[in-house]
């Protein structure tokens, strides 16, 4: 079946609504669909459209996968999701029909939003077997609060920050460092109504290294299969970019950070076998983000899951875009650039169309704030 394609980033926001309720993406989710949606170009095939709604999200047009503008057949579209969410679905069907799209819609499991949940990558962490101190802990109560941060400083010596997470957060958003001690206001503001109501995750600060990911694809019968590794790089807003290079080349990496071949392989099955229990009944892409780190002792080492995101993620984008240009082995960076305002945008793609291989990824209008490209220089992952 031809295809439709969406490029729906924040859906996390959308996750813990109520089944039924209405969903509106935010300014800044409807920005980045205005302006990255066609990145989608290089996972389309043949037949298949990419949506690209307008900035105030009221309106659309459809394009082909070379990037031209195009209509619609009669025949009835597979709406494809970057991201899996029932809410923002429902909208996009609503939104496509009023422009006499025929759609059909996907179907999720009703577990998908526990699926999303942080808990889940606490329970892969428990699977794997995971250093006790890179477990987070969830809290709901003061009292958890206040036993979490005692349990992490003996567990860590020296440790001066945790880390707060939201239950539905991703790419930096609904992350808070809070430096320890926590102090009186902090703790009251923490253990307040509204922030105890659906509960947080509290675990230690490390310092990162290199951010990392694998790539998983997923039946809906809890078939699990290996799609690729990503080293990437972020900033206090969230991601910015991956280094692009052959599998075999990242893989070898990995191998060094683990201990060898043996060491690699036995991670990629034990992981596989832990997603194919939890994300039972999910179908789609996922992403499980990693890092590496110096731990106290002095000894650098792997944090195996930071985060479990159930849907497609950058990496794999970068992935796919680099096995869709085929070009001969070499490293390039795919870069993500964010800007406040579209005049900020300009000035800053002026400064880096100057960058060796400079390669457009998406087009830049009157009101773009977010542009891909791609450049030959390395990312610092650091």
């Amino acid at each position: 079946m031809p295809r439709i394609l969406v490029y729906n980033p924040g859906h996390e926001e959308a996750l813990k609504l109520a089944p039924g309720a209405a969903y509106t993406p935010p300014r800044i989710v409807r920005q980045m669909m205005a302006d990255l949606s066609l990145l989608r170009c290089y996972e389309a095939d043949a037949e298949d459209l990419i949506f690209v709604p307008t900035l105030s999200g009221d309106d659309f047009r459809l394009y082909n996968r070379a990037g031209e503008p195009t209509a619609p057949t009669e025949v009835v579209y597979d709406l494809d999701l970057w991201a899996a969410e029932p809410h923002t679905a429902t909208l996009m069907g609503r939104i496509l029909s009023s422009g006499s799209v025929r759609v059909r819609l996907p179907r999720y499991p009703s577990s998908l939003s526990q699926m999303a949940h942080r808990r889940t990558a606490v329970e892969c962490l428990k699977s794997l077997d995971a250093a006790p101190e890179l477990i987070p802990l969830w809290v709901n109560t003061p009292e958890a609060l206040s036993a979490a941060i005692r349990h992490f400083t003996l567990t860590v010596p020296g440790l001066s920050a945790v880390v707060l997470k939201r239950p539905y957060t991703c790419s930096g958003r609904g992350v808070q460092m809070l430096f320890l001690p926590l102090g009186e206001q902090l703790e009251r503001a923490l253990c307040s109504r509204k922030s105890l109501e659906q509960g947080f995750s509290i675990e230690p600060y490390w310092s990162v290294l290199e951010n990392w990911a694998t790539e998983w694809y997923c039946t809906a019968h809890g078939e699990v299969s290996y799609c690729a590794l990503s080293l990437f790089s972020t900033s206090d807003r969230g991601y910015t970019g991956n280094l692009m290079m052959p599998q075999g080349e990242l893989e070898q990496r990995m191998m060094q950070i683990l201990g060898g071949e043996s060491a690699w392989c036995e991670f990629v099955v034990r992981m596989q076998q832990t997603l194919s229990r939890l994300l039972c009944g999910y179908e789609g892409y996922l992403g499980v983000d990693m890092f590496t780190y110096r731990h106290p002792s002095g000894e650098m080492k792997l944090h195996p899951c930071v985060e479990i995101n159930v849907r497609s993620t950058m990496g794999l984008m970068a992935h796919r875009i680099y096995q869709a240009l085929h070009p001969a082995p070499q490293h390039l960076t795919f870069k993500l650039l964010y800007a406040p305002t579209s005049e900020a945008l300009q000035r800053s793609v002026d400064v880096v169309r100057k960058a060796e291989g400079y390669l457009a990824l998406t087009p830049i209008g009157e009101q773009t704030r977010c542009h891909a490209y791609i450049v030959n220089s390395q990312i610092n992952t650091k």
